[in-house]
């Protein structure tokens, strides 16, 4: 085995498993209308408090539909992963699913440069001290 092809399977499986979460995230939400293009994936427990929602992005009308996509692409991808570490020609697999898994990566976030890292960064910014 080539380290391209482990390469190729260690990310590939990576973003397999990240795309499984957003599906999984989609799903848990129901048939209801997505807000536009980009929408969070969770919008309740740890992963919607840590990373911001997940972003994610989508074309379909309702999370369920997105969430069912995004998870059957999950699985192949994962599925190809698979079949280059084990030597098959699953890499071939890899580069378009992971195009039709990945367009949106931290897409969805609002603009970031404009607020403060932090409150203490704000309360820095705005309140000198008379020293």
């Amino acid at each position: 085995m080539t380290a391209r092809t482990l390469t190729a399977g260690i990310f590939g499986t990576l973003a397999g498993l990240g795309t499984l979460t957003h599906g999984i995230g989609e799903l848990m939400q129901g048939a209801v209308p997505t807000q536009g293009l980009a929408f969070p994936s969770w919008t309740v427990g740890p992963i919607a408090e840590h990373l911001d929602g997940d972003p994610a992005m989508s074309v379909l009308p309702t999370m369920a539909a997105s969430g069912a996509a995004t998870t059957v692409t999950s699985v192949a991808l994962l599925a190809a992963s698979a079949a280059t570490a084990f030597g098959r020609r699953g890499r071939r697999a890899i580069a378009p699913l992971g195009g039709v898994a990945l367009p949106g990566l931290d897409r969805g976030r609002e603009d970031r440069s404009t607020r403060p890292a932090s409150p203490s960064a704000s309360n820095r910014a705005t309140h000198r001290c008379a020293h």
